[in-house]
């Protein structure tokens, strides 16, 4: 938080300040639901409870100073600088049009609309994750990751920042592969991938590896530890149309340790939450 001597310290000759004044700041700030029960009081034997921030809240302007922090960042990125005390903030600009009441007025209803879509991609990305089943370390990781990559700060990756990112994250495609995968994050072919179709692809390819890996991992158990697979092994565990079908489509394993007949169940796992045909 900014105080007058760092204000007036950042204040340079011949510059234009403008100040706002935002209304009922606190109030803007919702309390989520399930909490409202503990900001509830009681006048002439009637009980309220507080939908929002309540001014007198002691943690109040701590919790207003650090959602504001966040619509500060949206201002700077765009060139604007802003120096908030609480629910005042003090804009200064070269420009005296910078500081006029309608150029702040469009600017304003601008930020806005760039909360609201932000705030709805959050929401979205809530959903998808429990629907997913995608962990919140999971979550933060993929968004740093496309965060780093997404130069220009458009919300969205080029072909080529999408293509570095997956190369990042331990991706080893070549062309063919890399189109397909663009197809499926861009199906428009506008040659952008926003977050929400990285993270829907991201979630599938997170969920068909640990399949792959509970698959490989129960091959195992029926190979008895080994890393390759018999023919006998698979009709005395499975029932016999389902160790017909893996017997036909598993390649022969061809590590140091194969004994004759060895079967290749890794790579028919992988084959079969991958891409390739079995």
């Amino acid at each position: 938080m900014d105080s007058l001597r760092s204000v007036v310290a950042s204040l340079e000759k011949g510059e234009f300040l403008a100040s706002i004044d935002i209304k009922d700041a606190y109030l803007n700030i919702p309390i989520f639901p399930s909490h409202q029960q503990l900001l509830r009081f009681a006048d002439q034997e009637e009980h309220f409870q507080f939908v929002a921030l309540p001014f007198g809240l002691a943690t109040a302007p701590r919790v207003f100073t650090k959602v504001m922090a966040a619509v500060m960042a949206i201002l700077h990125a765009r060139g604007v600088v802003v120096l908030p005390y609480l629910d005042d903030l003090l804009i200064k600009s070269p420009s005296h049009s910078a500081c006029e009441e309608s150029h702040i007025r469009v600017g304003w209803e601008q930020l806005l609309t760039t909360i609201a879509r932000t705030i709805n991609e959050v929401e979205n990305q809530i959903l998808t994750r429990d629907a997913k089943g995608i962990s919140q370390e999971q979550m933060n990781e993929f968004r740093n990751s496309f965060n780093h990559f997404d130069r220009k700060k458009t919300g969205m990756l080029e072909s080529d920042d999408f293509r570095a990112c997956l190369i990042s994250m331990g991706y080893n495609m070549g062309e063919a592969e890399f189109t397909r995968i663009m197809g499926i994050v861009d199906p428009n072919r506008l040659g952008v991938v926003t977050f929400q179709a990285f993270i829907d692809f991201m979630s599938r390819e997170t969920t068909d590896t640990d399949t792959a890996d509970q698959v490989m991992a129960s091959f195992k158990v029926l190979a008895g530890d080994k890393n390759y697979i018999t023919a006998d092994e698979l009709r005395r565990e499975l029932p016999p149309d389902q160790a017909e079908y893996c017997i036909a489509r598993m390649a022969p394993y061809m590590g140091h340790d194969a004994a004759p007949g060895a079967l290749d169940y890794m790579s028919f796992s992988t084959a079969l939450y991958g891409e390739s045909d079995l």
